[in-house]
C-alpha cells in the first residue's frame, strides 16, 4: 500500500482509493505538521474509488478564496458521496469525553462545505486524534484514522499538477 501525505493548505486527490493510503498530521512530530488548529475534509466515492484530502489551515473561510476553489476543484474531481470533517482538538481542554475544536471558525467551514457538496452527500464530523487524518481502502472497504504509514511518499514539496497516480492541489491562500 502506498500512504501519500500532505501537509498545510495542500490536497492530495486520486482516482482510485485501492490500495493507497491518503494522510495529513503524519510529520516528525512538529506543531505544524500536526492538525492542531487546522482541519481535514476528506471526499470518497466509494463507488468509483475516486478520494481527495485536503489539510485546511485554521482560520474564515470566507477570507480564503484559494481554499474555497480548491474544494470546488475536489468537489467536481471526486463527485464525493461521503465527506468527512476532520477538526483539530486541544488536547488542554481536559475533556477526553468531549474534544473541543480548537479552530474558532470551524463551523464556518462546516457551512461552507454543506453549501458545496449536493444535499444527498453524507458529511461526518471527527476530531482529529493524535492531530492526524488518513484514509485507506483495502478491499473495497474504506478506513479513517488508520495509523499504519508503510511506504509513505511525502508530497509537502511537489507541486501543484496532474501526475501519474494523483493530483496535487495547492490552496495559494
Amino acid at each position: 500500500m502506498t500512504c501519500y501525505g500532505v501537509g498545510m493548505g495542500q490536497a492530495v486527490l486520486v482516482d482510485d482509493l485501492e490500495g493507497h493510503m491518503l494522510i495529513t498530521g503524519y510529520g516528525s512530530g512538529a506543531v505544524e505538521d500536526r492538525l492542531s488548529t487546522c482541519s481535514a475534509v476528506i471526499m470518497l466515492n466509494a463507488a468509483t474509488g475516486a478520494a481527495g484530502l485536503y489539510h485546511y489551515p485554521a482560520g474564515d473561510i470566507q477570507t480564503k478564496p484559494g481554499a474555497r476553489q480548491l474544494m470546488a476543484n475536489m468537489q467536481e474531481a471526486v463527485q464525493p458521496k461521503e465527506v468527512f470533517f476532520i477538526y483539530g482538538i486541544s488536547t488542554d481542554s481536559g475533556r477526553v469525553d468531549k474534544p473541543v475544536p480548537t479552530d474558532p471558525f470551524h463551523m464556518a467551514l462546516l457551512d461552507f462545505l454543506r453549501l458545496l457538496l449536493p444535499l444527498n452527500t453524507r458529511i461526518g464530523r471527527n476530531p482529529a486524534m493524535m492531530g492526524r487524518a488518513s484514509i485507506k481502502m483495502d478491499n473495497g472497504k474504506c478506513e479513517l484514522g488508520h495509523p499504519e504509514q508503510a511506504n509513505l511518499v511525502s508530497l509537502e514539496r511537489t507541486l501543484a499538477g496532474s501526475y501519474a497516480k494523483y493530483t496535487m492541489y495547492r490552496d495559494g491562500d
